[in-house]
Parts: structure tokens; C-alpha cells; sequence
């Protein structure tokens, strides 16, 4: 029985758990109605409480006004709160050229998170069932989708999202509401072979289902077992990630002998990962991805990528660096130390100093925060490199150039004279953000240890003591 189903679903996946408030979208039609008929039996005894969410698109004039009102008539009959959005899909199509569908679903799913912050609710239950994760495979496999497009009906979907009745079909919709006399109302645009996805509903499936009668089921496993690989494929990309990949502020500094010598697929992946912490992938389709790996490929200095009001991709020194500008901030003159507290440096940069007890364990070398020898800052101040400059790395004996080091870094050539330093005379101390020299080593008995924190804000958010700087390091 399809209540069963749900119930066994909404255990097996902790959909919802007691004490719950879950908002319920209902549009009216069979598939909303019979899921929140089926939610209200369940309440009582699964110990959670619903709330109904409807919206109106504006799309279908008087039609769906009428749904609009039979929801309210419903939820009044049924002494269940309600809340009901409104919008204009007809206007934002035109404005945008997007296809109505699109703009539907935006514009919905806006509603639905703004209510879900507004009236407190855990979780929104949408009545997608079997046969819609059927269609939207198809659909996405047409329009030429990877993995996580003909795999994206899942049945909990973040942020807050979840779809009880995806082990269900729509058959089993029907015949519950017509054994429970559910009422509902039916949408004249489902029977309109102009929508994309009524032509898949209606002339697609069945075609197919006359060499499968069980086809959508079939195409949902298919569909889980590419979620499984797709995992597996997550798995092996975070681990050659933090190979080749540095996070730099706002931008990401690619290693082209470690990037290059992986499989396409991986390389795929490991560009859309780092653009999915800073950008949406919303326009970042195929044909872009692969531009930023025919970059990584040539290899070429001074070759770039860009993909309007996005990002920037190009190609310095070993490195591919994808970042939001193609410039770096320019960093003139110096600044002498103060002994405690914040020293002010370039616009949207300070340094702030105080003396603390010795950490247990210290941070990473590219930290913003530092905990160093006070002793050897006496005369220290912060400026960009000069010629003849030298570094003694941490655990390292003896020094080098601050040029070869910082080419022994892989370090793009063009941001090395932006890097600000801290320096005594020639001897540099912190290249800040990327490594400590062993001159600042705390000793054992740290007799003046010092906590150094730099601070960057270029129109980011500080993060933890640290901000995101504008010129990617």
C-alpha cells in the first residue's frame, strides 16, 4: 500500500524525525494531495506537524486561481496552517529568455526556503514520485547531462528538501486517491505537449514502455547506481584535489604537472569542485571546463579564459589560476612593526600582534595566523620583496634566494612582487600566506612567543581571523 511505502521510506532515510515541523508543497493536484492526506495520517503517530505551502505562479490566469482557492478551501476544511506565494513567470520569461518551467521552478523553490526560514520549518515535503525521476532523467540525459544531472532526484535534496513518495508511481497515486476519495484538481497544461516534460510524460515513456511496461523503475535504478559510482567518483577526486589544487583567497592555483596527468573525467571534476566554493555552475557548462583544460594542456603563459561575469582562467609559470580578476593589488612602500596590537598597512590590510602562551599544536604555513619568536622581530616591518632578499624556510637549515624559493613553490610569477613579507633588512621572515622562516622557531621554554594575525579585507568576508584577498595568494 503506497501509505506503507512512504512510511518506509521516511524511516529508512530519517526524512523526518519526531517533533518535526514539516512544510508540505501542495499544488492542488493528485500527487500533493494524496502526499499530504498520507502526511496527516502519519503525523499523529511518527510525532511531527505540517504546514501548507502553495504558490501561484501566475501562468494559467483563472485555472490557477481556482487551485489557489481550492488549497485554501482544503487547508480551512482541515484546520491546517497555510502559506501562499505569488508570482509572475510570464514576466521574468520575457525578461530573461528563459523557459517557463525554469523560471516556475526558481521562483517556487524561492518560496518555499524563504517560508522554510520564516515560519520555522524543519523540512518542505515535495510530492515528486517515481515516474517524475524517470522524467527528469530523460530530460537531462536530452539536454546532454553528466552524472549528477541524471542523478539529481534524490530523494533528500538539500538545503532542507525531501521527497517522501519517490518509491512510488503514479499509478499508485491515482488508485489511492480514487480508494480514498482524495480530492484534487487537475492542471490543463499536463495534457499540453508544449512543455517539455508533459511531451516526455506523455509520448516518450510510453513508447518505451511498450519494450519495458516497468520502465521507470528501470531507468530509477539505472539511475542509482550511477548516484553509487558518482560517489566513488567524488571519493577519488577530493583525494587528487588537495594534490593539485591550492585555495588561494578568491582564487585557485592549479598544478599543471599534476592536473595534466589525470584522467579527463577526474580533471573534469576537480575544475567544477573548486568552482563550486566560490561560483555558481549554473552557466559553467561543458565546453568551458574543457577551455580551462585545453589551458592546462598548452600550458602556455599568458593565455587565458574568460567566461563573462564569472571568472577568469589562465595560465602562469606551472600553474592554472582561475580567479574573479586578472590583476593583482599593487603594494607600494613599507611599514615598521609596533610591538603590540594592530599595525596598519595598505588599505584593507593590518597586521595585529600580542603576546599568548604557546600553542599545543601550530598552525598550517599558509595560515594567516602565526605564532613566532617575539625576540626576532626586533626592527621587523612589512613590505613586498626586494632584489637580493633571502629566506630560511621552517626545519630548514641555512637560507636561499626568496626568488628560487618562491619558484620552488610554484609560485606564478606575476603575483611574487604583490606577496607581502615580513622582513628584517635582507632576511625575510613570513612570506605571508605561504610559508614561516625558521628564525621565528618558538623555543622550547618560548620565553616571548607572539601570536601574529594577518588580516586581508578587499571586500570579503573575515573567515576565522582570516579574509579572502582579492588577488588570489
Amino acid at each position: 500500500m503506497i501509505r506503507d511505502k512512504i512510511e518506509e521510506t521516511i524511516q529508512q532515510y530519517r526524512l523526518i524525525l519526531p517533533g518535526e515541523r514539516i512544510g508540505v508543497a501542495v499544488s492542488g493536484g493528485a500527487d500533493s494531495m494524496v502526499l499530504l492526506h498520507v502526511l496527516e495520517n502519519l503525523a499523529p503517530r511518527l510525532g511531527f506537524s505540517l504546514m501548507v505551502l502553495h504558490f501561484e505562479h501566475g501562468i494559467r490566469g483563472a485555472e490557477s486561481l481556482r487551485d489557489m482557492e481550492f488549497v485554501k478551501e482544503q487547508c480551512a476544511l482541515r484546520q491546517l496552517p497555510l502559506a501562499v506565494g505569488r508570482g509572475n513567470v510570464p514576466k521574468e520569461v520575457r525578461e530573461t529568455g528563459e523557459s517557463p518551467e525554469a523560471v516556475a521552478r526558481r521562483q517556487r523553490y524561492a518560496f518555499f526556503h524563504e517560508q522554510k526560514q520564516e515560519q520555522k520549518l524543519d523540512k518542505i515535503a515535495v510530492a515528486h514520485h517515481k515516474d517524475d525521476g524517470a522524467e527528469t532523467f530523460l530530460l537531462n540525459l536530452i539536454r546532454g547531462s553528466g552524472i549528477s544531472g541524471l542523478t539529481s532526484m534524490k530523494i533528500r535534496r538539500s538545503p532542507g528538501i525531501i521527497r517522501p513518495m519517490m518509491e512510488v508511481t503514479r499509478e499508485e497515486i491515482l488508485e489511492y486517491a480514487r480508494r480514498n476519495s482524495v480530492a484534487f484538481v487537475e492542471d490543463s497544461s499536463n495534457a499540453s505537449a508544449e512543455y517539455s516534460r508533459n511531451y516526455v510524460r506523455s509520448e516518450i515513456l510510453p513508447r518505451m514502455a511498450k519494450l519495458n511496461p516497468a520502465v521507470s523503475q528501470a531507468i530509477m535504478r539505472a539511475s542509482e547506481l550511477l548516484l553509487e559510482e558518482d560517489a566513488a567518483l567524488d571519493t577519488y577526486t577530493d583525494l587528487e584535489y588537495t594534490r593539485c589544487v591550492q585555495e588561494r583567497g578568491a582564487s585557485l592555483l592549479i598544478d599543471l604537472a599534476v592536473f595534466n596527468a589525470l584522467s579527463l573525467a577526474i580533471k573534469r571534476r576537480v575544475i567544477r569542485k573548486g568552482l563550486s566554493h566560490r561560483y555558481s555552475l549554473i552557466d559553467v557548462d561543458k565546453n568551458a571546463v574543457d577551455r580551462m583544460i585545453e589551458l592546462a594542456r598548452t600550458g602556455k603563459t599568458g593565455k587565458y579564459f574568460a567566461l563573462q561575469g564569472k571568472f577568469f582562467a589562465r595560465v602562469s609559470y606551472n600553474a592554472l589560476i582561475i580567479s574573479d580578476k586578472m590583476y593583482t593589488i599593487e603594494r607600494n612602500g613599507s611599514f615598521s612593526l609596533r610591538e603590540t596590537g594592530p599595525t596598519e598597512l595598505w588599505p584593507g590590510e593590518m597586521l595585529f600582534r600580542e603576546p599568548v602562551e604557546p600553542p599545543r599544536q601550530f598552525p598550517e604555513k599558509s595560515s594567516l595566523v602565526q605564532f613566532v619568536n617575539g625576540e626576532a622581530l626586533e626592527g621587523a616591518e612589512i613590505r613586498t620583496r626586494r632584489e637580493g632578499d633571502r629566506f630560511s624556510p621552517f626545519g630548514v637549515h641555512g637560507s636561499k634566494k626568496l626568488k628560487d624559493w618562491m619558484i620552488d613553490r610554484k609560485i606564478p610569477a606575476e603575483m611574487r612582487d604583490g606577496i607581502p613579507l615580513l622582513a628584517r633588512d635582507g632576511e625575510v621572515l613570513w612570506v605571508i600566506g605561504y610559508g614561516l622562516s625558521e628564525k621565528l622557531r618558538v623555543g622550547e621554554n618560548a620565553p616571548a612567543a607572539e601570536r601574529l594575525c594577518y588580516i586581508f579585507n578587499h571586500g570579503g568576508n573575515e573567515e576565522d581571523g582570516k579574509a579572502r584577498h582579492a588577488d588570489g595568494y
